[in-house]
């Protein structure tokens, strides 16, 4: 099995769990897993405190009146790349920001409930954003898929009571 970021088999078997259903509960795991309620409930604390995942409810943006997803790729002078990502982490509509290589050195997405907002935006708030050069701004049309399941690939390990392991 891959390493996992120091994660062992069953907090990765927990992970997957829960990102297929976030709401799955813990004593389903339990017995899935052929562990104890307790073992789960304390292991997706750890997961959670320790920054490995978040469990939460992710709206379709479109469905939920924010008619506008653009993701914006933004060029900025090295000298000020580290105020540049303060600034943007502080942005509302910003939901995202990765540090890139290639033709950006930020990707960021964000969220509007309609174009004259992405408008204010782009010549307010990004404006604003020390030592941006560049910025290149693509709408999204649709979300036709996302998946927040990608930990799934590749081979999936048997349950500790499919192996006949015993319970905890």
């Amino acid at each position: 099995m891959r390493n996992h970021g120091g994660l062992d088999p069953l907090d990765v078997e927990i992970i997957r769990a829960l990102q297929r259903d976030g709401r799955t509960p813990y004593s389903t795991m339990a017995e899935q897993f052929g562990v104890a309620e307790g073992t789960i409930r304390k292991r997706v604390v750890r997961l959670q405190a320790d920054g490995y995942m978040r469990i939460v409810g992710v709206a379709n943006p479109f469905k939920v009146g924010m008619d506008v997803v653009a993701i914006i790729g933004l060029n900025v002078a090295r000298p000020r790349m580290t105020e540049a990502l303060r600034r943007l982490r502080l942005l509302d509509a910003v939901r995202y920001i990765a540090i890139t290589t290639g033709t950006f050195d930020y990707i960021i997405e964000v969220v509007l409930p309609s174009t004259q907002d992405l408008l204010r935006f782009l010549v307010t708030d990004l404006a604003r954003v020390p030592g941006l050069n560049r910025t290149e701004t693509s709408l999204v049309l649709e979300i036709p898929k996302q998946s927040y399941d990608w930990m799934l690939a590749g081979r999936r390990p048997r349950s500790r009571a499919a192996k006949g392991g015993a319970r905890r």
